[in-house]
């Protein structure tokens, strides 16, 4: 635990530190205790009652719920004097956490939101192209040839279907060329045979 300290030089200010500290709302409580754990001087704004023995033994500070906890030593250069104990509301903060979540949320809620719409733009336009060759390649594996794919996306999609549409071609070429050939020896078989 990290040790706090108030040195007896600064007790001088003490009453002005106390009438500032009053005018936080948070503040609920401050204390100055001696050795003794006696009350010196102190401010209750919500009547709140706790054992000086048992609350902060080990620690300086205590987070719960509500409130914040927190317990300082009051030392000379050599001498343990006594200590303060402060309790703030953490009313305050639990609003504006809740407040910069809300802030938060105004801009990622939207951010989302236009997100979703991009993410589901781009896969229409992918998938689109995509679903046309797969259809136009089936349709080639059927022996159809007569297939020419018009994507116009200007990215690596148009580059495969005008390879695709070249591909098509070509197949239809070689194709027609053996057709012919095949034809042309039956056509030289039959005259052999005549």
């Amino acid at each position: 635990a990290s040790s706090s300290a108030l040195l007896f030089h600064d007790m001088d200010n003490l009453k002005e530190i106390f009438e500032n500290a009053k005018k936080d709302s948070d503040l609920k409580y401050i204390g100055i205790f001696d050795n003794s754990n006696k009350l010196i001087s102190g401010y209750n704004s919500e009547n709140i009652v706790f054992d000086v023995q048992s609350i902060l033994k080990d620690k300086n500070e205590i987070i719960d719920n509500d409130f914040i906890f927190q317990k300082t030593i009051i030392k000379s250069k050599y001498k343990k004097l006594g200590f303060s104990i402060v309790i703030y509301s953490l009313d305050s903060a639990k609003s504006e956490i809740v407040y910069n979540i809300n802030r938060a949320l105004l801009f990622v809620i939207p951010i989302f939101g236009i997100s979703i719409f991009f993410v589901f733009f781009i896969s229409i336009r992918i998938s689109k192209p995509i679903k046309e060759l797969s259809k136009a390649a089936e349709k080639v594996s059927k022996g159809n040839f007569i297939i020419n794919l018009n994507i116009n996306t200007n990215d690596e999609l148009q580059i495969l279907a005008n390879s695709f549409n070249i591909m098509v071609k070509n197949i239809s070429e070689i194709t027609d060329q053996l057709i012919f050939a095949v034809s042309e020896a039956e056509s030289a078989t039959k005259l052999k045979s005549a």
